[in-house]
């Protein structure tokens, strides 16, 4: 299946999914596309809206996917040595959200639970799918209380601005906070 990746570099883009290195080429119409067989990674690519959708154009990719390590998790060394990959999402979870009236895409949810999680990106990558998408939903829930403090929760930057009470009067001494 052709999948084209909407984001544009020059000279395409190199993805490496589970040890095969995609190379999304640019073609001549501007699409950058990559030949995908493996039903997974197919499946993984198109849950990432904002970054890959199916081509439907006329064009056929030159190059092949390349196996480049085992199916084998790839060890930590190896991954940091490269810019990290396309990172999983959850097919448990819609594309994008609403938090106190911003849109906030799936991909920018994920990409903050990854960087919280310490993880490399095949690690990432390699979780169990409601293992992450409990992560990303974690990573939801502290972007929704970061928000607009709505309800009972109030982040502490926000409880410190206020005066500590109105009995008494100003002073300099500020046990409380």
């Amino acid at each position: 299946m052709k999948i084209e990746c909407i984001l544009k570099r020059e000279g395409g883009s190199v993805v490496d999914l589970g040890g095969i290195e995609y190379h999304f080429e640019p073609f001549t119409d501007g699409a950058h596309v990559a030949e995908v067989e493996d039903k997974a990674h197919i499946d993984r690519f198109l849950s990432i809206s904002e970054g890959y959708k199916l081509y439907h154009g006329k064009e056929e990719p030159k190059g092949q996917p390349k196996q480049i390590g085992e199916s084998t998790p790839v060890p930590a060394a190896k991954t940091e040595s490269k810019p990290a990959g396309a990172l999983a999402g959850s097919d448990e979870l819609p594309p994008q959200f609403d938090i106190n009236g911003k849109t906030v895409t799936q991909l920018e949810a994920v990409n903050i639970a990854f960087a919280a999680s310490g993880l490399t990106s095949d690690e990432w990558n390699e979780l169990d799918k409601s293992e992450r998408t409990a992560k990303i939903e974690i990573a939801l829930d502290e972007l929704a209380e970061a928000g607009e403090g709505e309800g009972e929760e109030v982040p502490a930057e926000e409880v410190k601005t206020p005066a500590p009470a109105a009995k008494k009067p100003a002073t300099k001494k500020t046990t409380k906070k």
